[in-house]
């Protein structure tokens, strides 16, 4: 019996789309919606419908991963469901609110304490370092890339990425350069390399701590580059300019002051420091930074995007800095996402001898479509942000 009600409300749901089109096929086929983009949803199983009621989109994702349900486009999918969010309400607010306060509870058990923000880190940067090396670019890049045509490829537009970075921090041969998050070391070697500068850069993965190690001594970078396993408020020194890649989204709102007020103490009066950040919308963001996501619940524990305008206030109201340049790079995003997802599914096999599963392959086929759909429809961004120190604007 509740397995038809939950069907039923479904359909339900889903007959309020307007914008573009969904054909779910389930023992018959109903369609739902007008135009493009066309999509279909196979459902394998009818705890689908359970799933996605009483969990709302994180059931609807948890049970894609379960294998549940199929599409022939999850992208596609998604961005209907956002181009439509007005017309659909929101299914959270219905059924699912209890579920939505247990994942926002586990979101904040998930603090970013000095320990927590190593376990959180950990648990998604310390995978394998093959994993990644599967999907990513030769320079093992994992941040949004910067593609200036079709012809573009992910290699040119992450050094395209770097590159703009480089120059927006005008770095110099004299300079020594605090990274607050390494990755895998992608942009240090390529600064050093071109520049001739020194770099700090620090990390809390333990993969990538070893990655970068062996890449300062396979290159003979020893003199250049120095890698520390450190939390960015344990670390001390001074420095001429700060660089930091999509790390704000690691530390949850609580430290968002703290983060740009440790910038400030350990640049230079005269610094420059380049922030590349994925944002959320500054008129939605209260209640986004009140819930628990997708990506919050299943890919990034501890995570939370900050708005241009909660950065801007943070800046402004905790520091002496300047914000002197903003650029927007998100519709970049969903290409990089779409070119590390072609790699990803291309490599399945040799995903799975490394021991990740075939509900592992799913969540993240979901984690790549979630997130390109959200750049390409908007609703998400990324910038790359300029500051200047103090004096600089004294």
């Amino acid at each position: 019996m509740f397995g038809s009600i939950y069907k039923n409300f479904l359909m339900k749901f889903l007959g309020n789309i307007k914008e573009g089109t969904i054909v779910l096929k389930d023992n018959g086929v109903q369609t739902f919606g007008t135009g493009s983009p066309i999509v279909n949803i196979e459902v394998l199983n009818s705890k689908f419908y359970k799933r996605a009621v009483l969990a709302g989109d994180l059931g609807f994702a948890e049970s894609y991963a379960k294998g549940e349900w199929n599409t022939d486009d999850l992208t596609n999918l998604i961005i209907i469901l956002i181009n439509n969010k007005d017309n659909l309400g929101n299914l959270n607010m219905k059924w699912s609110f209890l579920s939505k306060i247990v994942a926002r509870v586990g979101h904040w058990r998930r603090k970013n304490t000095i320990s927590g923000s190593k376990k959180n880190i950990q648990d998604h940067y310390d995978l394998s370092n093959e994993l990644f090396s599967i999907f990513l670019d030769e320079t093992m890049t994992y941040s949004c890339g910067v593609f200036k045509s079709k012809e573009t490829t992910l290699h040119e537009a992450q050094i395209r990425k770097i590159d703009m970075i480089i120059e927006k921090a005008q770095l110099k041969p004299e300079d020594h350069v605090l990274e607050i998050g390494s990755g895998w070391g992608g942009l240090s070697r390529r600064a050093v390399e071109k520049i001739g500068c020194k770099f700090t850069t620090i990390t809390l993965s333990e993969d990538q701590y070893s990655y970068v190690k062996n890449m300062i001594k396979n290159e003979g970078l020893e003199k250049n580059i120095d890698v520390k396993l450190v939390d960015y408020r344990n670390i001390e020194g001074t420095y001429d300019k700060v660089i930091s890649v999509e790390m704000i989204e690691a530390i949850g709102y609580e430290l968002f002051n703290s983060y740009f007020e440790k910038i400030e103490k350990v640049m230079k009066p005269d610094g420059i420091a380049v922030i590349q950040a994925i944002t959320y919308p500054d008129e939605n963001y209260e209640i986004y930074r009140k819930g628990c996501d997708f990506i919050q619940k299943f890919i990034f524990p501890g995570s939370l995007l900050p708005s241009v305008k909660v950065m801007n206030e943070s800046i402004a109201q905790k520091t002496n800095m300047k914000v002197t340049d903003l650029e927007r790079i998100g519709p970049s995003y969903a290409t990089t996402l779409n070119m590390w997802s072609e790699k990803f599914n291309a490599n399945k096999e040799n995903i799975m001898k490394l021991g990740f599963d075939e509900y592992f392959i799913n969540l993240w086929n979901y984690y790549f479509s979630y997130c390109e759909a959200g750049f390409s429809a908007g609703t998400i961004d990324d910038v790359q942000m300029v500051i200047e120190g103090g004096k600089a604007n004294a």
